[in-house]
């Protein structure tokens, strides 16, 4: 019986320790790369920085940096926001909200 409890307690303390850090298990990292390529797929996307997720619950919220032309407009990334976070939303229910910010292109070195 008490190996029973003492296995309890540890387990509560690990997941305790997990969320008052903001860690992010395995679920939470499979997730992010699911995120990672749903962006990658969108047209005008180049590339998806530092994707966070955050367990709260039994959802998670999160931020992502997606790399766009330094020439997109503000509507046309809006348009991109809006189809990412839909296709996150059929692929992964479970992501509650997440954050989408443009980040532009490094200019290109003159020749």
């Amino acid at each position: 019986m008490a190996g029973v409890i003492y296995s309890v307690g540890v387990a509560a303390i690990k997941e305790s320790g997990f969320v008052l850090l903001d860690a992010c298990d395995g679920e939470c990292v499979s997730l992010g790369m699911v995120v990672r390529q749903i962006a990658l797929g969108i047209p005008g996307v180049s590339a998806a920085h530092v994707v966070r997720l955050r367990p709260t619950g039994p959802v998670f919220f999160g931020e992502i940096e997606l790399t766009v032309p330094r020439e997109m407009t503000v509507e046309r990334f809006d348009a991109i926001r809006l189809e990412f976070s839909r296709r996150v939303k059929e692929r992964a229910p479970e992501i509650e909200s997440l954050s989408v910010v443009a980040r532009p292109e490094a200019e290109k070195a003159a020749a």
